[in-house]
């Protein structure tokens, strides 16, 4: 059974119902909501009620908890390291010097049947 915002015991508690039925905003941001009109069609829902019962809820704060600290990365670019020359052996040595490239490429066939038939038989 859903829970109606007209059988609520007071005034109080339908601000909290529909504060959380809001998503648990910021009490600033949701009375200046409430302020613009936003909730009009609420009912028993108007700015006064609000400013005056508008929890400080948990699930509001928490919720603010996830986000990424500022400060933590520099915006200024690292000094590069001097670059020294490479040195080449006096004599020539037979060596093979190789490296890989990783390349951000997929290739696959999608074209023809599945190659393992299901249990349903397609």
């Amino acid at each position: 059974m859903a829970l109606n915002a007209h059988d609520l015991p007071s005034v109080g508690a339908l601000v909290h119902y529909l504060h959380a039925t809001a998503g648990f905003p910021v009490k600033a941001t949701w009375l200046a909501a409430i302020k613009a009109g936003n909730y009009s069609s609420w009912p028993g829902l108007t700015y006064a009620n609000a400013s005056k019962y508008c929890p400080s809820s948990d699930e509001t704060i928490k919720g603010h908890l996830a986000q990424v600290r500022q400060g933590i990365r520099s915006t200024k670019p690292k000094p590069s390291p001097p670059v020294n020359p490479p040195v080449s052996p006096a004599t020539p040595a037979k060596e093979l010097h190789t490296w890989d490239e990783p390349i951000s490429k997929l290739f696959t066939d999608d074209m023809g049947r599945f190659p393992v038939q299901s249990r349903s038989g397609n």
